[in-house]
């Protein structure tokens, strides 16, 4: 096995490892092709994707479509790196969230034939984000009813941090 072979397979091992796929787009042929493991991200079955750049659109979430179609096409025009994060609607009706980061691979006369990525599943990160909003939102609701203050020391600095609620509790005005 040669050297390029060997790197190129602890990449793949990498990434798989890793819960990210790649993608590259010829530019030319317009054909998208994915890795294994950006495939099952993506949950890419034969005959679910045409392997364009129209077909790779009409998998994202609809409201999503116009925003990457702007990123892609702004990354395409200045040769620039790009991400996006994006719904991508799956064969269920559900949908996921993952992120796409890439760039735009020049040739040796400045144009872009090529564009390389990466898919990452944020399907988790999101549902976290969300568990959060939803908790600090329970908990501003929970101090206004209540009537309760929160307030932070940090024994560090010497810095006091004070909630809203606490100036109301003790009638004191923020900043005086």
């Amino acid at each position: 096995m040669g050297r390029s072979t060997h790197n190129e397979n602890r990449l793949q091992r990498i990434l798989t490892a890793a819960n990210i796929g790649y993608w590259e787009w010829d530019i030319r042929t317009d054909r998208i092709a994915f890795n294994e493991k950006a495939e099952s991200i993506l949950e890419l079955f034969p005959g679910g994707f045409d392997g364009t750049y129209r077909g790779f659109l009409e998998i994202l979430h609809p409201d999503d479509r116009l925003t990457v179609h702007r990123t892609m096409s702004q990354a395409v025009k200045n040769g620039s790196e790009y991400q996006a994060e994006l719904r991508i609607m799956l064969p269920d009706g559900e949908f996921r969230w993952v992120k796409i980061k890439g760039y735009s691979d020049l040739d040796e006369m400045g144009n872009i034939p090529i564009m390389l990525g990466v898919v990452i599943d944020i399907q988790e990160q999101k549902k976290s984000e969300d568990a959060l909003r939803v908790g600090e939102t329970w908990f501003r609701l929970a101090q206004k009813a209540t009537q309760a203050g929160a307030w932070e020391w940090n024994m560090g600095t010497d810095q006091v941090q004070w909630a809203a609620e606490c100036f109301a509790v003790f009638g004191v005005s923020p900043g005086a």
